[in-house]
């Protein structure tokens, strides 16, 4: 009787450590079918130009240190990025046009007006706000080239239900001088909209090299004055909201998996999102539409978001990065001795048992 419980406290002192070491090394894994509901106020979107998340974190994160990209790079590790979501397509336009309507719809450099429900219809058909600001921009709707703004980056210009509506064309504004205008609105939660999309010029979201400067340090440069006065605005510090940064398309290369998919540097940010948190799980730019439509209860646009996986991973607080594969191991390892000790310990019982019923036997008397 004695053995048996001197087993089973062991087993049990074995088992505890097997649970020690997953309990506190293992990351939380979040389900979308699992999670409780994401309360999402604002969200401020940014699209930067042509480059892949290899060149941004020189490598695959994490960690994320780039050298000419320091702060994208300590923004990437503080919050939470994805090593695996790809471009569509090696054309800024259709990219573009996926993020705000479900398709690429064909559409290359330049495209006749799209007659098609995009996410501004969804937005407002839920009562929710919305305003575009446009580095360069001279308004109107008039998809003019002027200074460094690029038309084929106004995906908002496209459709023909915004083109040809006044009151949508004139929440499609400049940025103003230093951003100002958006950094304003972002100063009271009764002027910032829910959906806020950013879009930096041809110097300022990596497109074109300026002012003599490798075009990856200087737009690095840029976010590094702009997102701490987003992350620190009034609206983010009193309110769930969330920064996503991604880039239209990269170099056709993902350091992940080492493959020629497309992955581009992706980033969650805000007080709705995780803090060092970084996921392999594949997604594209459809994924940011399926993960605004499931927050906010909205209906997909298409076939393309309402199959794509949504990116609620990212959501729901501070919780330990993913594991590294030398963890994963080291995991392992800790579980193999456990296991191998309890098993050990019962051999060792039991033969210490046989050994002591066989000694209270008694000898056979020999005989002469």
């Amino acid at each position: 009787m004695q053995t048996r419980r001197a087993v089973i406290v062991v087993l049990a002192l074995a088992l505890l450590q097997i649970w020690g070491s997953m309990s506190y090394s293992m990351p939380h894994f979040a389900s979308a079918s699992a999670s409780p509901k994401i309360s999402l106020s604002h969200v401020v979107v940014i699209i930067m130009e042509d480059e892949g998340i290899g060149n941004i974190c020189a490598g695959s994160p994490p960690p994320c240190h780039g050298t000419l990209t320091p702060y994208m790079s300590s923004l990437a590790n503080t919050y939470s990025i994805a090593s695996q979501y790809l471009s569509l397509v090696h054309q800024s336009l259709p990219n573009y046009l996926a993020l705000l309507g479900g398709d690429t719809f064909n559409c290359n450099n330049g495209c006749p007006p799209i007659n098609q429900t995009n996410f501004i219809d969804r937005l407002e058909g839920a009562g929710l706000t919305w305003k575009a600001y446009m580095e360069d921009y001279s308004g109107g709707c008039n998809g003019v080239n002027l200074g460094h703004y690029d038309n084929d980056h106004n995906p908002f210009v496209q459709f023909s239900d915004i083109l040809n509506n006044t009151e949508r064309c004139n929440r499609i504004v400049n940025s103003g001088p230093g951003d100002g205008s958006l950094l304003d609105d972002l100063s009271s939660n009764a002027t910032a909209p829910n959906y806020i999309w950013q879009a930096p010029n041809l110097c300022n979201d990596m497109h074109d090299e300026c002012n003599e400067t490798p075009r990856l340090q200087f737009a690095d440069s840029y976010l590094a004055g702009l997102v701490p006065q987003i992350l620190n605005s009034q609206v983010f510090k009193t309110t769930n909201s969330t920064l996503f940064i991604t880039f239209d398309e990269g170099n056709g290369y993902c350091p992940s998996n080492q493959t020629s998919e497309d992955c581009v540097y992706t980033v969650w940010a805000g007080p709705a999102n995780r803090r060092s948190y970084e996921s392999g799980l594949r997604y594209n730019h459809y994924s940011f539409l399926a993960t605004l439509e499931r927050i906010w209860e909205l209906t997909a646009l298409s076939t393309n978001d309402g199959a794509a996986a949504p990116m609620t991973e990212f959501f729901g607080g501070n919780d330990a990065p993913m594991p590294s594969p030398l963890s994963l191991s080291l995991q392992a390892s800790v579980f193999a001795v456990s296991v191998g000790t309890a098993l050990t310990a019962v051999v060792f019982l039991r033969r210490k048992r046989k050994g002591r019923n066989l000694s209270t036997v008694s000898s056979p008397v020999l005989m002469s």
